[in-house]
């Protein structure tokens, strides 16, 4: 009598593989969950949504006084100095790509890269950070202060907290400090800050 070996999967380790792969999706479902990883992506987007709103409502508040201008006729429509003054400040646009001149650096920051934009007062600060040191994770390292006035947050409290990449975030107290918080070890942060100055 001749026997046949079967060389087919058999039910019971099918069943095995796939009790083997639940368990595996169960803990990287619980790995994702328990680093923060999908808070702090709300908490981004909040932020986000946030300053998009209150750049909606100043363009909007922009347009509705372009519209009184245009739709009128100018020798006749007169404005008071306030107003003058704050439509003036809110159009001023100012760019500095040079963050030496605008930030005054810690030793603790091998480079420092970006930059500062500034329209009316909604400010705009880009950074790549790189320490000479594995920076240690959950630890505020601050990279430096704001040297330029125009540029400090308007602010009662804490600060502006804004996500970064290689799981870091990046706050502006009201002192104008700009500080660094990495959730793992690392030498390279990249943030960027949207906020409202003075």
């Amino acid at each position: 009598m001749k026997k046949s070996k079967n060389n087919g999967i058999t039910l019971v380790a099918l069943i095995v593989t796939i009790i083997i792969l639940l368990i595996l999706a169960g803990v990287a479902i619980s790995a994702l969950t328990q680093t923060g990883l999908f808070e702090n992506a709300k908490q981004a987007k909040n932020a986000m949504e946030n300053a998009q709103n209150a750049e909606n409502e100043t363009l909007i508040d922009y347009e509705n006084k372009i519209n009184t201008i245009v739709t009128g006729n100018r020798e006749d429509i007169t404005i008071d100095r306030e107003e003058y003054e704050t439509l003036k400040k809110n159009s001023e646009y100012e760019n500095y790509e040079n963050l030496e001149e605008v930030i005054e650096l810690k030793n603790n920051i091998k480079i420092l890269e970006g930059e500062v934009k500034r329209q009316g007062k909604i400010v705009n600060i880009h950074l790549f950070v790189q320490t000479p040191q594995t920076v240690q994770a959950d630890v505020w390292t601050e990279i430096g202060t704001l040297k330029n006035d125009k540029l400090i947050p308007q602010i009662d409290e804490w600060g502006y907290l804004a996500q970064g990449t290689y799981g870091g975030n990046f706050v502006i107290t009201k002192d104008g400090i700009i500080k660094f918080r990495g959730q793992s070890s690392n030498t390279r942060y990249i943030g960027n800050i949207t906020y409202f100055s003075k």
